[in-house]
């Protein structure tokens, strides 16, 4: 371009004192490396050279023709790296013409170079940045332009998207490791890379550190917890959440696949792994840094880096940083005596910041009172050391921690040291304040210290127990108390020691129940306690409260509308269905059973579902009798059941004695009532007597419109079936309209639990389309057939009843519009579904019956014959000789016997359809 001739004409009028640059050097502290990462890629957009550098490698200074050198915000530095920058800068009054640092943020910076002419790039947007830099580098013109790269760095800012908790205030050291993990990920877009070594050394605070120090590179930093399975789904499903994601079957392949889809340049923190061999599914884009105790089976994913011990500088970084009148030689005496293990360092500092406290209000000065800690911490430590069995696996541990509860004690007293024991039975993954706030809690506190049982002093115990270094809790953010599994394992260990681990254990278990008893005024209490269930066994109880507690957990997970929580519901379930079974504890026993039931069922284990429904109605009625509520609650349980297995009738009695019994012992408006009369309608329709299900459809709807108003959730449902209802009875138009009034309703309301509504909208989608093609409108069919088809499989996944039968409805839809081949194709994949997921259920028979009629009209007619005769004897003796679909389904079959030439035969088989259409639908349905 014309950058030569520009450059040429300057030397000219300078009479040759202009001086292109050439090169750039950008140096940096690790703290900002980010910065200089963004820094050195816009000046090489310029064809100008940069080169970035920690501070401390060798430079050339700004003299020399054509160079210049950055330095990115010199903050915090060392004495020694003060005289250097100096040296570099050059005396205030006659600075280097081409050294400046660079301010980026508040931090001071050294008086020595407080007057120094720097680059400011405080508080500006990205391209006034970029504006500024190329002002004070001399660097004229517009800036080149460059396509977007999701590799080229991107301007240091807070991450759009994250769930990274607060910075560590106290990590020190590691700069080299950070490096060395920074240049692996940064290498490309899509890299990886493994921090590995032995529990307890900070792999997960490098982590941390990584995602705050170099979180400004991206757009998304997300923490993954993976200690099990279910966290690691909960935790992708939040990041699902908080995205606005559409509701999915499986949350996190939906947010993997969007990840991979994405533009932006992403951070996946999966965090503590167990086992490398089944590392959890992760995007093939992007940033992904995984933490685990071993390398095995790591192979060539990515980089790895092994987590060692503290040096001993970093060790006495961190004694200093909390107390930093400790000697140097103390310091390092103390680190020696941990063993330089990164959680004993940081008890350690605790202990001793607090030991020192003591000393100064014995009036000694800072530095006397900080080295009489450091005595004392010696001492104290070799004697605790000797009460520790040699063969404990890591006695610094064990020793670092026993001397921090028995501070913890004299500190703030014995409820401390409860409060501590008993978290160490929780999840380490976070317990919010609101539940070691909570009354429960409180009056736990207050059994072991009767001062606790004031609201004002919990906080107070949390922030001693936050000093001492057992846990951390930010008071300020709100952010939940952790304690890392290490410190947890140990405390546990000690309790075992004492004989009192299993009490402990029933006494938190007993605090949650507690807690739990108020999720029927606050939803949010089971979300707040679901990650504590599984570590604090509260499954294996046989406390009759902790029990209930499981129950409602079970049911809060069921009542979730996503497979991550039915899953949830399952691992919580099932160990405590196994427990329990010989307890004696009956009637939580067949709750649970009845709500796994649901679980199963909508897992689409179906089989499983009946049976747990079975068992427990059986007991219930055996043991609390036939009309107890519970046993009426479970009848319909079980009658769902036994509908998603086929036995239509059978399901229709039991429904029907439920709600027999529920209208004599709560009346007709009641909510369990209006649950029975929706069971007791579908049963109807699905016998084959769909004016019944009309009436007592629109009674429910009726009751519920009247009392809780047009826009009723469950009204809004009775409607969508009582459509359903209309066109089984052949009223076609109604149908249509009361699927339009329910979707305008919706569009009113699906801003409450935005899932069950979403569900409700793909119904009422599907519905139209069936409606639509009976009132031979097969193109305005399709459309509504597929965006609910789209929706079912993203929201259940492809083998959901609700997707099988939409898909189904396309194939119809296809059929009329003359797309017999696609019909068919579709019509064979639903046939097989339903056959591998239901076995020869009536919607097997049904599926095969309908593939009949597009195998004939697609010119296969011997096929067609053969399937459709099977079906419909199928069908006879699945639902009966005289079911309105075995009757639909003979028709079809006599059609196929006329083209094939029977017409004796077709004859016989249409009257009798005929007759018996119009005794079942009456004349004017279209079927008779």
């Amino acid at each position: 371009g014309l950058k030569p001739a520009f450059e040429q004409l300057a030397r000219a009028l300078t009479d040759g004192r202009y001086t292109a640059l050439a090169d750039v050097t950008v140096l940096y502290t690790p703290a900002y490396r980010d910065w200089a990462e963004w820094i050195e890629s816009r000046i090489e957009r310029h064809g100008i050279t940069a080169t970035r550098s920690r501070l401390g490698a060798p430079v050339e200074d700004g003299r020399q023709s054509g160079h210049a050198v950055l330095i990115v915000s010199p903050a915090g530095l060392d004495q020694h790296e003060i005289e250097r920058v100096s040296a570099l800068v050059g005396p205030s009054l006659q600075p280097q013409p081409k050294v400046w640092p660079v301010r980026v943020d508040e931090e001071e910076f050294p008086a020595e170079l407080a007057d120094v002419s720097s680059v400011d790039l405080r508080g500006l947007l990205e391209e006034d940045a970029a504006l500024e830099l190329r002002r004070r580098l001399g660097l004229t013109g517009p800036e080149p332009m460059r396509p977007a790269e999701r590799a080229a760095p991107r301007f240091p800012r807070d991450p759009m998207t994250t769930n990274v908790r607060g910075r560590n205030l106290f990590f020190v050291g590691r700069d080299d490791l950070l490096e060395h993990l920074r240049d692996d990920l940064s290498a490309g877009p899509d890299r990886s890379c493994l921090l590995y070594g032995r529990a307890g050394l900070g792999k997960s605070q490098v982590a941390l550190e990584y995602c705050h120090r170099f979180g400004g590179a991206y757009d998304l930093v997300w923490w993954v917890s993976c200690g099990n399975d279910d966290l690691y789904r909960r935790d992708l499903a939040a990041l699902a959440s908080t995205l606005d994601l559409p509701a999915a079957s499986d949350p996190v392949a939906s947010v993997l696949r969007h990840l991979d889809s994405t533009a932006g340049r992403f951070l996946l923190v999966y965090d503590d792994v167990p086992d490398l061999a089944e590392l959890p599914p992760a995007p093939t884009t992007g940033h992904l840094l995984v933490t685990s105790r071993a390398r095995d089976h790591w192979n060539s994913r990515g980089a790895e880096l092994q987590v060692a011990p503290f040096t001993t500088e970093e060790g006495a970084g961190l004694i200093r940083k909390l107390l930093p009148a400790a000697p140097a030689e103390g310091a390092a005496d103390v680190v020696a005596t941990v063993r330089a293990q990164p959680i004993a360092v940081h008890l350690a500092a605790t202990w001793l910041r607090q030991a020192a406290a003591n000393e100064r209000r014995l009036d000694r000065n800072t530095g006397e009172a900080a080295r009489k800690a450091v005595e004392d911490f010696l001492t104290s430590y070799e004697a605790e050391r000797t009460k520790v069995a040699e063969d404990v696996g890591d006695r610094a541990h064990q020793v670092a921690v026993d001397l921090a509860l028995r501070s913890l004690e004299e500190l703030s007293g014995p409820g401390a040291v409860w409060l501590v024991e008993a978290c160490a039975f929780l999840a380490s993954t976070g317990v919010e304040l609101r539940l070691l706030r909570s009354d429960p809690m409180r009056r736990a506190l207050k059994q072991v210290e009767l001062r606790l049982a004031d609201p004002i002093m919990i906080d107070a115990v949390l922030r001693a127990v936050d000093r001492l270094g057992l846990a951390r809790v930010d008071l300020g953010r709100g952010e939940p108390l952790r304690m890392h599994p290490v410190v947890q394992e140990l405390v546990r260990e000690r309790l075992e020691l004492r004989g009192l681990a299993v009490r402990r254990r029933e006494q938190i278990q007993e605090v949650l129940a507690a807690v739990a008893m108020r999720g029927a005024v606050d939803p949010g209490i089971h979300l707040a306690l679901a990650p504590h269930v599984i570590p604090v066994d509260a499954m294996s109880s046989r406390d009759h409260s902790v029990r209930n507690w499981v129950v409602s957990q079970v049911t809060y997970h069921w009542e979730q509308f996503d497979t991550v929580n039915w899953r949830m519901a399952q691992a919580i379930g099932d160990p405590a269905l196994e427990a329990w079974s010989q307890s004696g504890d009956d009637r939580v026993l067949w709750e649970l059973h009845t709500v796994l039931s649901n679980v199963y069922r909508m897992l689409g284990k179906t089989g499983r579902a009946r049976e747990l429904a079975q068992v427990a109605l059986r007991e219930q009625s055996r043991t609390l009798g036939a009309e107890h509520p519970r046993t009426l609650v479970t009848a319909m349980t079980y009658a769902v059941a036994q509908r998603a297995m086929g036995a239509f009738d059978d399901a229709y009695l039991w429904d029907r004695a439920a709600l027999t019994g529920l209208r004599e012992l709560y009346g007709a408006d009641h909510a369990l009532t209006g649950r029975a009369m929706n069971n007791v309608a579908v049963s109807l329709a699905r016998t084959g007597n769909p004016r019944e299900a009309i009436q007592l459809a629109e009674d429910r709807v009726r009751r519920r419109t009247k009392i809780f108003g047009e826009y009723d959730s469950d009204a809004l449902w009775t409607r969508c079936n009582l459509a359903a209802y209309l066109r089984e009875a052949g009223e076609y138009e109604q149908s249509r309209r009361i699927l339009s009034e329910v979707q305008n309703y919706l569009g009113f309301v699906a801003k409450e639990q935005p899932e069950r509504h979403q569900s409700l909208w793909l119904r009422t989608r599907a519905g139209l389309a069936v409606s639509n093609r009976l009132l031979g409108r097969p193109d305005d069919a399709l459309d509504f057939d597929q965006e609910a088809l789209e929706g079912f499989r993203h929201l259940y996944g492809d083998d959901y009843l609700g997707t099988l039968m939409c898909r189904a409805s396309l194939a119809a839809d296809l059929f009329a519009r003359d797309e017999t081949a696609v019909a068919i194709a579709e019509a064979e994949i639903v046939a097989l579904s339903f056959d591998r997921l239901y076995d020869r259920h009536p919607f097997t028979l049904a599926a095969e019956a309908n593939l009949a009629v597009y195998l004939r009209g697609g010119g296969s007619l011997e096929r067609g014959l053969e399937l459709g005769g099977a079906a419909c004897d199928a069908l006879a003796r699945a639902v009966g000789a005289r079911h309105p679909h075995t009757l639909a389904a003979l028709v079809n079959h006599a059609s196929a016997l006329v083209e094939a030439g029977r017409l004796e035969e077709a004859a016989a088989i249409e009257e009798r359809a005929a007759r018996l259409l119009s005794d079942m639908l009456g004349q004017e349905h279209p079927y008779a």
